[in-house]
């Protein structure tokens, strides 16, 4: 009967599967799937390329050396070829992890350094890689700040040509080394080039032997309402001036040879003597006068010599018998109640 018989093309198919399984290696080689063992390989694969409990050994002699390594559970393998260096397609590559091939494009440089490793060689830079400093010379500048470029300070100076007005402020290269309250010399009130350090500036000025001649003093830095100086000196702040002067007694006379202590206008400072006039001479500035002499209104010392419109007079101790000569006495210099500390006891003479 027709539907009881067996449909020949299905029964060979069965028989050629069922011969398939009775001899030969397995139809399906293992893909090494797997987890890796303590060894570091991954478990159910062999170094081979082929797989079985029966690979002879001329196949391990035609697949050639294989080296299989394993970092992390990643699994890579150099395929050595078949040693006839023709080059065979696929020899020398890797799978399975990353490529151990250098290339000339994306490898490791092997050029000049041209940047910084942090080994702290010079080579890393070059010769010329920090440049020359920028010249920032005759920029405006905040006195306050003192934030010119390293190698330059910020200092006042006279915009009118033949004044000397100190109206503007402006970055100045430091070519100097003077220090606080040492003498020395500026150019010019326009240019303003000094030989004191990068800390100070040459102030107290007297025109003198054909040049500007003073002392170097600190600058006075920080907020308007908060201005400081160092120890023993004040500051003297007024637009484009911000410098610092020394303190000192104008009865002992504290200051170096060569300097006097001086009444500036707002506080006792050392200054270099210009022309030093004596008791009862004229004089035009303060520093006219010899050290331990004021110069004052001509009219508060009769008989003055000279015609300068003011005049010399000694400074006195309120605390010691009189020292003045008659028609002078000797009287408080600031009026009551506004005598700085340690200073309450300075005294002029002049006519009452």
């Amino acid at each position: 009967m027709r539907s009881g018989s067996a449909d020949p093309a299905k029964c060979l198919l069965l028989a050629m599967f069922a011969g398939a399984l009775a001899c030969g290696r397995g139809p399906l080689p293992d893909l090494g799937f797997g987890s890796a063992d303590a060894s570091g390989e991954t478990a159910g694969t062999s170094p081979a390329t082929s797989v079985g409990d029966d690979v002879d050994a001329d196949a391990d002699a035609d697949a050639g050396p294989s080296t299989t390594s394993s970092s992390s559970g990643e699994s890579t393998s150099t395929d050595a070829g078949d040693g006839d260096g023709d080059g065979d397609p696929g020899e020398g590559s890797s799978s399975e992890g990353p490529s151990t091939t250098s290339n000339p494009d994306t490898g490791p440089d092997t050029g000049p350094d041209t940047g910084p490793d942090g080994d702290g060689d010079s080579e890393d830079w070059g010769d010329d890689t920090w440049g020359i400093p920028p010249d920032v010379t005759n920029e405006p500048c905040d006195p306050l700040a003192q934030a010119c470029f390293p190698t330059h300070k910020c200092v006042p100076y006279a915009t009118q040509p033949n004044g000397s007005f100190w109206d503007a402020n402006k970055c100045m290269p430091i070519l100097g080394d003077k220090v606080w309250g040492e003498a020395c010399t500026l150019d010019s009130p326009q240019n303003a080039q000094d030989d004191c350090n990068g800390d100070g500036f040459c102030w107290k000025l007297q025109w003198f032997e054909g040049e500007w001649h003073g002392t170097c003093v600190p600058f006075c830095v920080g907020p308007p309402q908060n201005l400081m100086c160092p120890v023993g000196w004040g500051c003297l702040f007024s637009g484009a001036i911000a410098l610092c002067s020394k303190q000192c007694d104008p009865l002992i006379q504290d200051c170096p040879l060569d300097y006097g202590c001086y009444w500036s206008g707002n506080g006792f400072d050392c200054a270099l003597t210009a022309s030093p006039a004596g008791q009862g001479q004229a004089c035009d500035d303060y520093t006219d006068c010899q050290p331990g002499l004021a110069c004052v209104a001509k009219d508060l010392v009769p008989g003055c010599q000279g015609n300068d419109p003011n005049c010399c007079t000694q400074w006195c101790d309120l605390n010691e018998p009189d020292p003045c000569m008659a028609p002078l006495s000797c009287v408080a210099f600031f009026a009551p109640d506004e005598a700085p500390p340690m200073l309450a006891d300075v005294g002029i003479c002049i006519v009452p």
